[in-house]
């Protein structure tokens, strides 16, 4: 009889623990699996096993890409550990959801997983073991929404190093993107503003470094801009100013410096302006008085007057 994938799936990690789980390896059909969801032939669709204790010293077994139909894979808030399969997950062409934060996981993130993932718009690898430079095949990453390689506070920093890579910028339907508490270093890509759909863009406490490229101007959509304590450095660019729809702006302990542009007034939205311990200097523009939104604004320890 042929094995279903996700018999070597449960082997892998024998026990109790699938019982439990509902039904693992007892039941006939894996339809009756929890946490496996099916459709009316019994293709594998989606498979979530997030937040199992007992998952424990297990790895995803090569035997994964075999669920040729997955469209979703979740098992955040695990043991989980191992390095990721990259040819498997190659094979799961139609996932569109990967979720693996909060686990053990560790390597690389490999770079040939990104080749056979094109419907990803999903892919969430927070608050891991994982470690290296960002693939630069990520721009293969196309349908990708959301993107998170961050770790989240009193967490270990995620042992992420290297730049940002450049063809991370041809994923213009990238929405959110939080790449903070990380070792990233290097200059934010100056053909960021390429990433049309970014609402959100999360760095602080990294290593990035340079100055705020121009073409963040034209990331339209940006609502949260955090990039406090980097090393980010230079004045403020006027284009900043096309972002109508910011509303948070965290540029606090970096090395920005000059004065605030005055293009600043047409940031109709923006709620909390944090400038504090930089070199920003000059004096505050009158104009900031008609920014009728904004309910902070810090400035402490920088050079600005007024």
């Amino acid at each position: 009889m042929r094995r279903s994938p996700l018999f070597f799936l449960a082997i892998c990690r024998p026990g109790p623990m699938w019982t439990r789980q509902g039904g693992w390896l007892l039941e006939p059909r894996v339809q009756e699996w929890s946490g496996v969801s099916t459709n009316a032939y019994g293709a594998v669709m989606s498979l979530s096993l997030e937040r199992i204790a007992e998952l424990s010293g297990f790895a995803l077994p090569p035997e994964l890409g075999n669920l040729h139909r997955l469209e979703a894979l979740s098992v955040f808030s695990t043991k989980l550990r191992g390095e990721l399969p990259g040819k498997a997950l190659a094979n799961l062409t139609r996932l569109g959801s990967l979720r693996l934060n909060n686990t053990l996981v560790s390597g690389a993130i490999p770079a040939e997983m990104c080749h056979g993932l094109g419907a990803l718009r999903e892919l969430c690898l927070n608050d891991t073991c994982l470690s290296g430079c960002i693939p630069s095949e990520i721009g293969l990453l196309t349908s990708l929404e959301i993107l998170d390689l961050s770790a989240s506070e009193f967490r270990p920093k995620m042992n992420l190093t290297g730049p940002i890579p450049p063809s991370l910028c041809r994923l213009t339907r990238l929405k959110k993107l939080w790449l903070q508490r990380t070792h990233l270093s290097g200059p934010i890509p100056p053909h960021i503003g390429s990433l049309v759909s970014l609402s959100h863009f999360y760095a602080f406490d990294s290593n990035l470094s340079g100055p705020l490229p121009k073409s963040l101007g034209l990331c339209r959509d940006l609502t949260y801009l955090h990039l406090s304590q980097t090393k980010v450095s230079g004045p403020l660019p006027g284009e900043l100013g096309q972002l109508t729809c910011l509303e948070e702006l965290y540029l606090s302990m970096t090395n920005v410096s000059g004065a605030l542009p005055p293009e600043i007034r047409f940031l109709s939205n923006l709620k909390r302006l944090w400038l504090s311990d930089t070199c920003v200097s000059g004096a505050l523009p009158t104009d900031i008085g008609n920014m009728v939104r904004l309910r902070y604004l810090c400035l402490s320890n920088s050079l600005v007057q007024g």
